[in-house]
């Protein structure tokens, strides 16, 4: 993979005319084993590891040459149990690493521990923050599966997602207000997110091929951005730094329709 620099302005004059090509590199290997203790009960472990190197930033202005290597060494846990007739509770914990562009979509390790996803590119919304190579994943999750009579299916489920990263922001930095035009230069981000999540679904088939749906989703995140290499009493840091805070519900309806030609709607 190549990075490749561009020419930028403002009314001080050229800021940045530069050209870098840093290569983007992943190596990881993977070991995960079922146990099938007794009948209604399996246990999953797994252990994986990831050797990232990603350019050190490509992608915010200023650009700045060289990479940047992270190593994970990350265990995997998990569980399907069968408390009652009709009923499957599940349960996970995983680490993971986050890559760079399209390196998620090329793996070979299993994206889902007991049924719940650990494959993510980022947590933290990238309309908000971007995206952050090298990101470390936590993640735990607990659901319930229900069958009832009738063709009656319900589920609840509650996660914890957690996510820790770094990156270098290019800067432009000056003694004095401009002009003179400010220097090229670069620091370090320190970005932390938090969400709790609870969920529900229900489905009821309704004949052949039409079914109803109703979703629930509630969840509540934290999202803090420092710039830790820049001292607090630099002025004016708070506007560049953010600690939000957000509580989103979300409601989904469905009727769904599926012929056994393959048409759906």
């Amino acid at each position: 993979m190549e990075s490749h620099g561009i020419l930028t302005k403002d009314f001080t004059g050229i800021l940045s005319d530069k050209y870098i090509s840093e290569p983007m590199r992943r190596v990881n290997g993977y070991l995960y084993y079922h146990w099938q203790i007794v009948r209604p009960l399996k246990l999953i472990t797994g252990l994986s590891y990831d050797h990232l190197t990603t350019p050190r930033n490509s992608e915010l202005l200023l650009l700045t040459e060289g990479t940047t290597t992270q190593e994970l060494l990350a265990p995997k846990a998990g569980f399907l149990l069968a408390p009652w007739r009709g009923a499957q509770g599940r349960g996970a914990y995983a680490r993971s690493l986050g890559g760079l562009f399209f390196d998620n979509s090329v793996r070979l390790e299993p994206s889902q521990v007991a049924g719940f996803n650990q494959a993510f590119r980022s947590l933290a919304p990238e309309s908000s923050v971007g995206l952050v190579p090298g990101t470390v994943f936590e993640t735990v999750s607990l659901g319930l599966d229900q069958t009832l009579p009738r063709r009656t299916y319900f589920g609840l489920q509650t996660d914890w997602l957690h996510s820790d990263g770094d990156r270098t922001l290019g800067i432009t930095a000056s003694p004095f207000p401009p002009p003179p035009p400010g220097l090229g230069s670069s620091t370090r981000q320190v970005l932390i997110f938090r969400e709790r999540t609870l969920s529900a679904y229900a489905v009821q088939l309704l004949g052949d091929g039409f079914s109803a749906a109703m979703r629930y989703r509630l969840s509540d995140a934290n999202l803090d951005t420092t710039l830790s290499q820049i001292p607090e009493s630099a002025i004016d840091l708070d506007s560049h730094e953010q600690h939000q805070h957000s509580t989103l519900q979300h409601v989904a309806l469905s009727l769904s329709y599926q012929h056994p030609c393959g048409f759906f709607g």
